[in-house]
């Protein structure tokens, strides 16, 4: 017989990461590639089970989830968001298409909250996620393609917004390896083993938050001495490689961006941007639920690639409820921060750090990891609570 406590959920929480970060990165690959993966569907269906795990537990024992007001705004972002998504579909008869989908990326959001609940306990995995960590790792270099200069990628568009997952799920995987490994000098090596496969993922945000990542965990990892000497390393380095091969650079798709400020991918999102923007404005209170789809066609990735991807869709109740969240976020996460923080709390310290970069300037609605953060958030008050 199953005992349900901490545990259990601990165990379930960390789990449904693995699937959503380990394998259906895997899964994904194998359909840019245009294979049937012996996975496909797997991450899909532990998911859904560990999620119904999740929620029995919280129907036996309520109580567990100690609801404040800070849950009780993401419940409600959530709802409100399920019933957008269900009025567009039942009464204006949209497409069912776009239904299902959006449904299915707001039950990950409550799924990611539960997880992010109880993301705890993780060192005791370290070995899992260090040889999982090691299968990716061999994995990008075994499809990486010197004349390319990234991964092999067969894209169409159906896949051509999906392969940055790829890079996102490498670079989180990767935060939680590195902020559970104990020795500073694994710490370093892994740190910089990442930057090397985000640099061949062929996504750029992920590498581009990663790197300003890096400046604050090696400033808390070296002494002072040792970090300063890196930077030194490091910007020598980067003169060097700038001033030699900057051509190469500048026609790259992961630096040409940096090199030039602007390239094919960065204007298509700046219109996607502006037309976005102008939903926003046209419709200001209840927002243009699917407007990139009704107005461009299905096709992936024509929404706005940031925050405000939220308000198009949601409106202003959404951004309303989500400001609170935010506001909530910076304030307790600075009161901890200045009272409670300690080593143990790197991983949590570090993903919201990193997905809330991304989300704020680069990642859109349907990815579900900005409720990962809310979840984390939860996580370390529940944490100070108990060891109060």
């Amino acid at each position: 017989m199953i005992k349900l406590n901490n545990t259990f959920l601990y165990n379930i929480s960390f789990f449904f990461f693995i699937a959503y970060f380990f394998i259906r990165p895997i899964q994904l690959y194998e359909n840019l590639m245009g294979n049937v993966s012996a996975m496909s569907g797997m991450h899909a269906a532990i998911s859904l089970g560990l999620f119904t795990f999740l929620l029995i537990y919280y129907i036996i024992k309520p109580s567990t989830l100690q609801i404040k007001i800070y849950d009780l705004a993401v419940y409600l972002l959530i709802i409100y968001m399920f019933l957008v998504i269900f009025l567009d579909y039942t009464i204006y008869g949209k497409s069912f298409a776009v239904y299902s989908i959006n449904l299915q990326t707001t039950l990950y959001y409550l799924a990611f909250y539960l997880v992010g609940v109880n993301f705890t306990n993780i060192e005791k995995w370290y070995k899992l996620i260090l040889l999982l960590f090691m299968i990716l790792v061999v994995e990008k270099i075994i499809f990486y393609d010197p004349s390319l200069g990234h991964i092999i990628l067969h894209l169409d568009e159906k896949f051509n917004s999906l392969y940055a997952f790829l890079g996102d799920s490498f670079a989180i995987f990767a935060i939680v390896l590195i902020t559970t490994t104990k020795t500073n000098k694994y710490k370093i090596i892994l740190f910089f083993t990442t930057l090397v496969i985000l640099s061949i993922l062929y996504t750029r945000t992920p590498l581009y938050v990663m790197f300003m990542l890096g400046f604050l965990f090696l400033s808390r990892t070296l002494n002072r001495k040792a970090f300063y000497i890196l930077l030194i390393f490091i910007f020598t380095l980067v003169i060097f490689v700038v001033s030699d091969y900057s051509h190469d650079l500048a026609s790259s798709r992961m630096f040409s961006f940096l090199m030039t400020g602007q390239d094919g991918s960065w204007h298509a999102r700046a219109i996607q941007k502006m037309l976005g923007y102008n939903d926003i404005f046209n419709h200001p209170i209840l927002g243009n639920y699917a407007g990139q789809y009704y107005e461009h066609g299905f096709r992936f990735g024509t929404y706005i690639h940031n925050i405000f991807s939220y308000y198009r869709q949601y409106g202003l109740i959404a951004v309303i409820l989500m400001s609170f969240i935010f506001f909530y976020v910076a304030k307790y996460s600075y009161y901890w921060y200045k009272n409670y923080y300690s080593d143990k709390y790197d991983y949590i310290f570090y993903l919201v750090f990193f997905i809330l970069l991304e989300v704020f300037f680069s990642r859109a609605y349907t990815l579900p990891y900005l409720f990962f953060a809310f979840g984390l958030i939860k996580n370390i008050q529940l944490k100070e609570n108990n060891e109060a």
